[in-house]
């Protein structure tokens, strides 16, 4: 579970799981206080969108 594994709340680990699921590459937010920035969590890249390109 990534609410547990990654301490994200209810919406934050819904939007992850969503990215995860439909087998994104990246998940670009700008909310670096709730998500870990930098990681690759079940094979997808968290990152803040100014970060790609």
């Amino acid at each position: 579970m990534l609410s547990r594994s990654h301490g994200l709340r209810g919406a934050d680990a819904i939007h992850l799981s969503s990215a995860i699921r439909g087998k994104a590459e990246r998940f670009m937010t700008w909310d670096s206080k709730d998500f870990p920035m930098g990681q690759v969590i079940e094979g997808v890249i968290v990152q803040e969108p100014v970060a790609y390109g």
